[in-house]
C-alpha cells in the first residue's frame, strides 16, 4: 500500500554503501505536522535513487511505501520512498527569483560607465 505525507526536508544525509554488493542506501528527513507538535520522519532511497535526493529546506510530496522485516530475532520497520515532487518553490528557486525581482543599482557616475 503506498502512503503519502507532505512536509518541509529538513535534513538529507550521506550515501551509505552497505554489504559487499554495494548496496546503495541514502536517508532523508521530512519535518511534518504542527509547529507545537512536528514530525520527524525518515525515509530510505535506494540505489540509483540516492543520487536524486531532495533539496534541504524545499516543501515536498513523497510517496512511500513501508516496509517491515525480521532479522535474528529483531523486528525492523523501515519507510522506502517510492518518489516525491516538489511543491511549492525550491530554496534555490526562491533566491533565483528575488534576484529578478530587484535588479541590481546602476550608478549613474561617469566612472561607472567606463569600460575598463
Amino acid at each position: 500500500m503506498k502512503l503519502t505525507e507532505i512536509g518541509v526536508v529538513h535534513h538529507v544525509g550521506p550515501v551509505e554503501t552497505i554489504g559487499q554488493k554495494g548496496f546503495l542506501k541514502r536517508i532523508f528527513v521530512l519535518k511534518s505536522g504542527s509547529a507545537e507538535w512536528p514530525q520527524y520522519l525518515p525515509f530510505e532511497l535506494h540505489k540509483a535513487d540516492t543520487e536524486n535526493a531532495p533539496q534541504i529546506g524545499a516543501t515536498v510530496r513523497v510517496d512511500f511505501y513501508l516496509q517491515g522485516r525480521e532479522w535474528q530475532g529483531k523486528f525492523y520497520l523501515s519507510a522506502k520512498c517510492a518518489g516525491f515532487t516538489y511543491d511549492g518553490k525550491t530554496p534555490q528557486n526562491k533566491r533565483e527569483e528575488a534576484a529578478i525581482k530587484e535588479p541590481p543599482a546602476q550608478s549613474t557616475d561617469e566612472e561607472s560607465q567606463l569600460p575598463f
